[in-house]
């Protein structure tokens, strides 16, 4: 029943419960997934992305700071991992080559193995990306390159592959810019998945 409930949802909301609501805007109806069976505030979603198998698994990022795998197949979670570092709620969450990218509000970035069966604490990398950040987000293209930004923090785009300082930084773009910048990302790739719905 779950497995069907979470395979046929187009859009997927993280609630301030703990609560993963997957919506079926045809029949106009939600389903709600928990990891534990009951919703906690300590379990509030700050982050959702989907994992590198495409729209198969879904990362949900906690106020706990775990991230939690859930597979919109099965409509389960299967595993989480502890991220701990830095203040505040989870700006960005990414994937790439079997690590796991994750960002907070303080600015501190960190790149962890991404398998259930090394749970380090420690990070593989961590930079620091300035405070108060808005938002992380990865390049579709290149997984391994982020852009990270916020009110007073100015967009930069970091190689994680590289050099721990940013390989570009902006000056002087207002955060109107930054937004308009963002949806316009947001309304191509909505763009493009329509059309790879179309022709497939």
């Amino acid at each position: 029943m779950a497995a069907a409930a979470a395979r046929w949802n187009h859009v997927w909301v993280g609630t301030e419960t703990g609560i993963l609501k997957g919506v079926n805007l045809q029949r106009k109806q939600a389903a709600n997934f928990t990891a534990g069976g009951q919703p906690r505030r300590e379990e509030a979603v700050s982050a959702l992305c989907w994992g590198t198998g495409g729209e198969t698994q879904m990362l949900v990022g906690c106020a706990d700071r775990t991230v939690k795998h859930f597979s919109t197949e099965d409509g389960i979670f299967q595993g989480q991992r502890h991220c701990p570092g830095g203040e505040g709620m989870f700006r960005g969450l990414a994937q790439a080559d079997g690590t796991l990218i994750t960002c907070v509000d303080s600015g501190i970035l960190r790149v962890w193995h991404d398998k259930d069966k090394d749970t380090s604490s420690d990070p593989l990398l961590e930079l620091r990306v300035g405070p108060g950040v808005c938002r992380m987000r990865q390049d579709p293209a290149h997984p391994h390159v982020v852009a990270t930004g916020g009110k007073e923090n100015a967009l930069k785009i970091w190689d994680l592959q590289g050099s721990e300082e940013p390989v570009f930084r902006a000056k002087n773009v207002s955060d109107k810019s930054v937004k308009e910048l963002f949806l316009k990302s947001r309304e191509a790739e909505a763009t493009d998945d329509a059309l790879e719905t179309r022709w497939t």
